[in-house]
């Protein structure tokens, strides 16, 4: 590679903006995709049993996590209640 970024051996081409007009796509707001048009959703989604058994264990640790923080800011508060007296 040549400093400036160009490959060695690449060809370089001109652009002329001028040259460079938007095309014409002869669409209108009017014109939309079928499934918004005729207002249709796509169907439920069922997952499968590994998916449903990943999503239970992510429960479960968020769960566990939950308790542990909980039940650490209660033994916090338990000893903050103890220093004070």
């Amino acid at each position: 590679m040549e400093l400036g970024g160009r490959l060695s051996g690449a060809k370089s081409t001109e652009v002329h903006p001028e040259e460079m007009g938007l095309h014409d796509t002869d669409t209108d707001s009017c014109q939309l995709s079928v499934s918004t048009a005729s207002n249709t959703t796509l169907p439920h989604l069922e997952p499968t049993d590994g998916e449903r058994a990943l999503n239970e264990e992510e429960k479960r640790k968020q769960a566990r996590k939950e308790k542990e923080e909980a039940q650490k800011r209660s033994k916090r508060k338990e000893e903050r209640a103890t220093t004070i007296r």
